[in-house]
């Protein structure tokens, strides 16, 4: 996270930002965007791997659209340095409210008592916890 952090403070673009919370059916929704201007949201990532990047992007992505949904904006910019091969991808694209939705149902629902949608396997093959979660996919 601290290599994240100080990437952040040298490959992002800086805009105004600040923390706010959203009320959201019966939750509240914290939010601290990268940046805050006034035409759109802006969100960065770093990952060291290539390969992470596939992941790494739907991410980014959903995480811009709740943002862009409680911060009332409808455009979103996501950056995603990839530290292998030094490259930065960017990502001008409307915001995609109903996806932010769904986002957001998908949570209460699962808050809700239904099963979460299970992470990639690979991912349960190296967590601490595969012996014991009951959504580990690593039998």
């Amino acid at each position: 996270m601290d290599r994240g952090r100080e990437e952040e403070l040298t490959r992002s673009e800086l805009y105004p930002r600040f923390r706010w919370h959203f009320a959201w059916r019966h939750y509240v929704v914290i939010g601290i965007p990268d940046g805050l201007p006034r035409d759109f949201i802006y969100e960065f990532k770093r990952t060291e791997k290539q390969f992470f990047f596939l992941f790494t992007k739907p991410v980014a992505l959903a995480q811009a659209d709740l943002y862009g949904k409680f911060f009332c904006r409808s455009r979103k910019r996501v950056q995603i340095h990839i530290g292998e091969i030094e490259r930065t991808e960017t990502y001008d694209l409307p915001v995609d409210h109903a996806r932010a939705e769904d986002t957001l149902c998908s949570f209460a629902n699962v808050d809700a008592g239904k099963p979460p949608r299970p992470p990639k396997d690979w991912k349960c093959r190296s967590c601490d916890f595969r012996t014991t979660c009951p959504i580990s996919q690593a039998g």
